[in-house]
C-alpha cells in the first residue's frame, strides 16, 4: 500500500462475494495439489504450477493479449477511470465515488472520468431547449 490512508473497506454485493469464495477456494484446492500450506497471509492470485502469488504484471500480459485479439486498448488502471466515468454517468454522488476508489479529493476523482459519446449526446438533447428554445413545433410544420 502507498500508505496508511490507502487501506479501506469497500462494501460489494453477493454476486463479487461469490466470485471472491470461488477465488478462495480455487487458490486452497491449488495449495493442496502442490503441498503448500494456505492460511490468512496466502495471496489469493496464485500460479497453478506451484501456487506462487502470480507476478504483478501478469494482469498487464493477459490484457494485452485481448487487445492484440480485439484490437482494444486496456489495461488494469483503466478499468479504474471507467468505474469512474460510468458512476458519474449514472449520476452517483461524487463524494460515494471519491471514497470508493480511495481518493483524498474531488479533483482527483474528477480527473479519472472521462468523456462519453453518451455523456455528450445527453447533454446536448437536455440543453437544446436552453440554447435554441422549444423549436420542435415549428420543425414539425
Amino acid at each position: 500500500m502507498k500508505n496508511f490512508s490507502s487501506y479501506r473497506t469497500n462494501y460489494v454485493t453477493g454476486e463479487f462475494v461469490n466470485l471472491l469464495k470461488f477465488t478462495l477456494q480455487y487458490s486452497k484446492n491449488i495449495c493442496t495439489q502442490v503441498g503448500r500450506q494456505f492460511d490468512d497471509d496466502s495471496f489469493l492470485f496464485i500460479r497453478e504450477d506451484n501456487a506462487q502469488p502470480i507476478h504483478p504484471e501478469y494482469p498487464n500480459k493477459i490484457l494485452n493479449q485481448v487487445e492484440r485479439a480485439c484490437g482494444i486498448h486496456i489495461y488494469p488502471h483503466l478499468l479504474r477511470h471507467y468505474f469512474a466515468t460510468m458512476a458519474r454517468s449514472n449520476n452517483y454522488s461524487p463524494t460515494d465515488i471519491m471514497h470508493w476508489l480511495g481518493h483524498s479529493s474531488l479533483e482527483m476523482t474528477d480527473s479519472y472520468t472521462r468523456p462519453t459519446a453518451q455523456g455528450a449526446l445527453k447533454l446536448i438533447n437536455e440543453m437544446n431547449p436552453t440554447l435554441f428554445g422549444n423549436n420542435e413545433s415549428k420543425n414539425k410544420k
